[in-house]
């Protein structure tokens, strides 16, 4: 992310553009590093450089049923706003589980919202099937 961030502060300051970035990113487990505070300062970092608010979006899509996973990354998701007061909504997460009712199911809707959910809203705020 660091030169990309680069190249946009750049670009913002000679009145350039750089285009959106929508990572995917594919996980089976517990993160091992610490995602929340690298998620914090790249919004800090756009925050100031007054980025639209798509700008960067991170999927995350759990394959696999590690409960320590599911609930780290339903944390980055759902909770990360509550810890930093107006930190932008930029994480969205799917997991997948073919065992366990209870939890949410990948499945082609699920990739369908969580890829395009940053870019139209309506989609990311649907609850699609198997989703709690």
């Amino acid at each position: 992310m660091q030169p990309y961030l680069r190249a946009y502060e750049q670009a913002i300051a000679a009145n350039g553009d750089v285009k959106p970035v929508n990572m995917i990113i594919i996980t089976d487990g517990i993160p091992t590093d610490d995602p929340e505070s690298v998620i914090i300062s790249i919004t800090s970092r756009l925050d100031k450089a007054d980025a639209l608010p798509y700008q960067v979006s991170m999927k995350i899509f759990q394959v696999g049923n590690e409960h320590g996973a599911t609930e780290a990354l339903q944390e980055l998701d759902d909770n990360l706003g509550d810890k930093v007061d107006g930190l932008r909504n930029m994480v969205d997460t799917v997991t997948w589980s073919s065992s366990d009712s209870t939890e949410r199911i990948l499945t082609a809707d699920g990739v369908l919202k969580v890829v395009l959910g940053a870019v139209v809203r309506r989609l990311n705020r649907r609850c699609i099937s198997g989703e709690l």
